[in-house]
């Protein structure tokens, strides 16, 4: 399924609002964006002040989204591990892509004095942003290090008509690549797709999985290849049903620094090389995809796949020294621990020492690039009973059976978006042992007998 094919299949579902009446790129579209997802929905823009295409936002906002945008049932990856199961059948089964002489981006071409990304519907989402800023943008650079072509998402800050920054992170593969190209070269091609099939979305939000190229990640994941077109200015390959591409050159002799606010609901600043654009393709009668910045869901739920993969891997790391240990939880999500995570821990405890050592082994485990001790802002070890994915009750936890001062720690570690020091916490919200006789929760005797539904 390509973009506009889900757009049109959420409009047949009354789930895409349209609005008719023009609204402006800056603060005003985002804000009414916001909107649109409390309640739910994908929105449309069909006029935009100053540019010549329409936007739209909110088409990948939920998990349900994302499941119809690969062409499976909505509650296809509602399960707690669903995204990296599907992830892992890709890397398994791996699917190449497939390249077409020509695809529908390339219905109008723009180059030379043509090229005008201002035209572009690209909002300026907060006050505290110093450009507009193209979100839903999906890089596509050559990898030096694997010999694939890296697929990512990478905040795109408008500078003037042809020059952009394509933004990376200190996490991210881009600077990886950056840092490696820049050795040999001062340019670097890399191209830019917008509204591209869903499925390449997924595959940008997780890890690179080594030998599998994200390109065939993406196909298996969609269950079909990824149709692929080159670059009029590179030979760079792009989604030929994208429904806009950016291509242009990196000059790692100039750097921009830009602010926008976070996936944590904070600003953050990054210094990116700039990019000359050498060529704008897209489709007839495009539509411009816009992921709303900050700690918006859409946003949020692309964010959390990079992680989905951590909850299996820290749980078989732990059982492999602590038999006690139940059960895992990563809580990714930004509204329970801004731009960083939670793991809560669920034991089979006998000895009181057994939380600690579990709170050691967790930050002291390394997950590919990614320290715990730098990802994770607490990590909280509960009781059995608990029920870790359940935010309330793991906070019920914390609230009633933390019985001393030495159950909560909190270490100073440098933090994982911005120099300088955080703050991680360390919770024993478990029982002490002499303590449990008189702890036992209260419970509905025989619970299973009874079933509302028999007798209305």
């Amino acid at each position: 399924m390509d973009f506009r094919s889900l757009l049109e299949l959420l409009d047949k579902r009354g789930d895409l609002l349209r609005i008719a009446r023009e609204v402006d790129p800056k603060y005003e579209l985002g804000t009414l964006l916001a909107q649109a997802e409390k309640r739910g929905k994908a929105i449309l823009f069909e006029k935009v002040r100053g540019a010549d295409y329409p936007a739209s936002g909110g088409a990948l906002l939920t998990r349900g989204r994302h499941a119809l945008g690969i062409d499976r049932p909505e509650d296809y990856l509602a399960e707690r591990d669903s995204y990296r199961k599907l992830l892992q059948n890709a890397w398994d089964s791996p699917l190449d892509p497939e390249t077409v002489d020509r695809g529908p981006v390339n219905d109008v071409i723009l180059t030379g004095d043509d090229i005008d990304v201002t035209r572009l519907p690209v909002p300026w989402f907060f006050k505290g942003d110093t450009h507009p800023f193209i979100t839903a943008g999906l890089g596509l650079a050559d990898d030096p290090d694997t010999g694939f072509q890296n697929l990512g998402f990478y905040r795109t800050p408008i500078i003037d008509a042809r020059t952009i920054s394509v933004g990376a992170s200190g996490i991210s593969n881009l600077r990886r690549i950056y840092d490696k190209v820049k050795e040999k070269s001062d340019r670097m091609p890399i191209a830019l797709a917008i509204g591209a099939p869903p499925a390449m979305y997924i595959t940008a939000a997780s890890r690179v999985h080594e030998g599998v190229s994200d390109l065939q990640t993406a196909s298996a994941i969609q269950q079909s290849p990824v149709e692929l077109v080159k670059c009029q200015t590179s030979n760079l390959m792009v989604p030929a049903r994208a429904e806009f591409v950016l291509e242009a050159e990196v000059d790692f002799t100039q750097d921009l620094s830009h602010v926008m606010g976070e996936y944590g609901d904070s600003y953050g600043e990054n210094t990116t090389p700039i990019a000359h654009v050498t060529a704008i393709t897209h489709r007839k009668d495009p539509v411009f995809q816009v992921i709303n910045g900050g700690m918006t869901p859409e946003h949020n739920n692309l964010g959390v796949i990079l992680f989905s993969h951590l909850r299996l891997e820290l749980l078989d790391h732990l059982r492999g020294s602590f038999p006690f240990v139940e059960d895992v939880h990563m809580h990714s999500y930004p509204p329970h621990g801004g731009a960083r995570s939670r793991v809560t821990v669920a034991i089979d405890k006998s000895d009181d020492g057994q939380p600690q050592q579990v709170i050691d082994a967790v930050y002291g485990y390394k997950s590919g690039r990614f320290p715990m001790v730098v990802l994770l802002q607490r990590v909280v070890v509960v009781d059995k009973d608990v029920d870790l994915t359940n935010a309330y009750d793991v906070e019920w936890a914390i609230a009633s059976r933390m019985s001393s001062a030495d159950s909560i720690e909190a270490v100073e570690s440098n933090g994982m978006l911005r120099e300088g020091k955080s703050i991680r916490l360390r919770i024993d919200a478990t029982v002490p042992m002499d303590m449990q006789a008189g702890s036992t929760r209260p419970t509905f005797a025989d619970a299973g007998k009874y079933n509302l539904d028999q007798y209305i």
